[in-house]
């Protein structure tokens, strides 16, 4: 009888053991789910526009900028990193100081929405992109690639864009040349021989989302 007690109380204890292990698991699972929800909540700033100024027409040409080949851009240049969640998987990113996207200029669309444009720099050669922004929602709704340039072993190409506005859709006119060359050393030289160059275009428009 006294070896019965023995092995019941034992086993009572083991009992107790294992409840307050879960207890702490279960606690220890808690804090660690409230520090993932909070690290998920992430300020993103609302005065995006006041970065770009205005373009001065509702018509414009949109194209590669010298400079944009010359100097590389400091971080200063382009939209503070703060912003990175509102530009995620709209453009890609270039820089770890800042949004790599550097602001060019914007066009209204209402009260409420507005195109923007940035340039960023590849490895290839500068991208500008066009972005329809909701600042009611703080949201970027689409972008599209509207001008750049690049070069690589022969192969090149140049776009640009003319952006105008009609009923409050921003209209794109895309102009791309695509080249083609025969790389060939020469010397302490490499020229291109038989360049071959074809044109061609793009429409498209971005509306506004309701």
């Amino acid at each position: 009888m006294k070896n019965i007690s023995i092995i019941i109380i034992i086993a009572i204890l083991i009992s107790c053991g294992n409840e307050n292990k879960s207890e702490s698991i279960d606690s220890n699972n808690q804090e660690t789910v409230e520090v993932l929800e909070t690290s998920k909540k992430v300020e993103i700033p609302t005065n995006i526009i006041t970065y770009f100024i205005d373009f001065t027409r509702d018509s414009v040409k949109i194209e590669v900028e010298q400079y944009t080949q010359e100097r590389s851009f400091e971080p200063s240049d382009c939209l503070p990193l703060a912003f990175l969640p509102l530009l995620d998987n709209k453009i890609p990113q270039t820089q770890a100081e800042s949004t790599g996207a550097k602001p060019v200029g914007k066009l209204k669309v209402n009260d409420n929405n507005y195109f923007l444009v940035v340039v960023q720099q590849d490895d290839y050669g500068p991208i500008y992109y066009g972005l329809m922004y909701n600042s009611q929602e703080n949201r970027i709704e689409n972008s599209e690639k509207i001008a750049e340039t690049w070069g690589d072993a022969g192969d090149s190409q140049v776009t640009y864009s003319i952006i105008w506005m009609m009923n409050e859709t921003v209209n794109i006119n895309k102009y791309i040349e695509t080249c083609h060359a025969d790389l060939v050393v020469q010397g302490d030289e490499m020229i291109a021989k038989d360049v071959e160059c074809s044109d061609s275009t793009a429409t498209i428009e971005m509306k506004i989302k309701n």
